[in-house]
C-alpha cells in the first residue's frame, strides 16, 4: 500500500515539473516587454521652398550692408563692384535661401518673438528670385546650447531654429564672399607651353615630354600649387606689392577642354609679405587689380625644380 503511494505521488511530482517545463517554455513567465511607442508625427521644418534660387541678395548688420546681384556674367556686388565675387559661394548661398530647412519649429508668441531677439534682428537677409518671389530672412540670438540661431520669416506666424551653419554663410564681412581663385590642373595633353622666371633666369617648356623627369615633376609641383588668401581685393597701388614691372613670372599656355581653346594663365610674382615672410604677394591676370597670397614653399620649391 505504501509502495502505491509512493508511486502515485512520484508521478505527480513528475506532472508537476513537466507543466513548469512547458509553462516556462512557453515565455509566459518572462516580463513582458514594452512595446515601441508609435514615431511621432514629422514636424514641418521647410521654411522657404521656391522653384528657383535668389537671384538679389541684401544683408544688413548694423550698420553694414551688402548687396549681391546674379547677371550675365556672374555674381557681383553693388557696394563693391570692383571686388571679384566667388559665384559657387553666393550661388550655394542663392540655393539656400530658397531651400530653407530649419532644425526645430518653436512655438509662436509675441514673448518667444522678444525672448528670441526677433523683434530686433541682429541680421536682415532681403532676397528675390527670377520669379519676382521675395521674402525677408529674420535672424535673432544665437541659442549658447547649441550654436544654432532663431530665425523667421518676416510676416509670417513662424518661428525656428536655424543651423549655424546656415546662419554664418550669410556674413556681413565682405571678404567672405570675394573669389579665391583655384588654380587649373594641367596634364600631358593639356599644357602648350610653360615659362618660369626668377632672379634674372627663364625656364621654359615648349612641348612637355612625359618621359623627361624635370617636365614631370615640374607639372607635378605646378598641380599642387594654390593661392592661400586675398589680401586686398582691389588695388591701384600695385606698386606696395612689388607687383609693377615684377621680375618674377609664371605663365602657361593650356588648352580649356570645355572650349577646346588655347588659354593663358599668368601669375605675377611680387615682394614677400613683410608681416609674414611665409607668403609672397601674387595677381592672377584675370584679376590684375587683386592681390592675393600664395605661400613661399609653393613658389621656391617650382624655383628650384626649374633651376632658377
Amino acid at each position: 500500500m505504501k509502495q502505491n503511494k509512493t508511486v502515485i505521488i512520484l508521478v505527480i511530482i513528475l506532472a508537476v515539473l513537466i507543466g513548469l517545463y512547458f509553462l516556462v517554455d512557453s515565455g509566459v513567465l518572462e516580463p513582458k516587454k514594452e512595446e515601441a511607442p508609435a514615431p511621432a508625427p514629422s514636424e514641418n521644418l521647410t521654411v522657404t521652398y521656391y522653384s528657383a534660387p535668389a537671384s538679389h541678395i541684401q544683408i544688413t548688420e548694423g550698420e553694414t550692408t551688402l548687396t549681391f546681384e546674379d547677371g550675365k556674367t556672374g555674381w557681383s556686388s553693388v557696394e563693391y563692384d570692383k571686388y571679384p565675387m566667388s559665384d559657387i559661394t553666393l550661388d550655394n548661398i542663392a540655393a539656400v535661401l530658397c531651400r530653407m530647412t530649419a532644425t526645430r519649429e518653436l512655438d509662436y508668441s509675441k514673448d518667444n518673438v522678444t525672448l528670441f531677439g526677433l523683434d530686433k534682428p541682429t541680421r536682415t537677409v532681403k532676397f528675390t528670385n527670377s520669379n519676382g518671389v521675395n521674402d525677408t530672412l529674420l535672424i535673432g540670438n544665437r541659442n549658447s546650447a547649441n550654436g544654432n540661431y532663431y530665425i523667421t520669416i518676416e510676416g509670417s506666424k513662424k518661428l525656428y531654429m536655424l543651423g549655424a551653419e546656415y546662419a554664418n554663410m550669410l556674413s556681413s564681412d565682405i571678404m567672405s564672399y570675394v573669389l579665391i581663385p583655384e588654380l587649373m590642373d594641367y596634364t600631358a595633353e593639356t599644357l602648350k607651353s610653360l615659362e618660369i622666371c626668377h632672379d634674372g633666369k627663364t625656364y621654359s617648356i615648349d612641348k612637355y615630354n612625359s618621359s623627361n623627369s624635370a617636365h614631370v615633376n615640374i607639372l607635378n609641383y605646378l598641380n599642387a600649387m594654390y593661392v592661400s588668401y586675398c589680401h586686398e581685393p582691389y588695388t591701384e597701388d600695385l606698386q606696395q606689392y612689388g607687383l609693377t614691372d615684377a621680375k618674377s613670372y609664371v605663365k602657361v599656355i593650356y588648352t580649356d577642354t570645355g572650349s577646346n581653346k588655347d588659354v593663358e594663365f599668368y601669375l605675377t610674382i611680387g615682394s614677400i609679405y613683410s608681416e609674414d615672410e611665409r607668403y609672397y604677394f601674387v595677381t592672377v591676370n584675370d584679376h590684375p587689380n587683386t592681390v592675393y597670397r600664395m605661400f613661399n614653399l609653393n613658389l621656391t620649391r617650382l624655383w628650384e625644380l626649374a633651376g632658377v
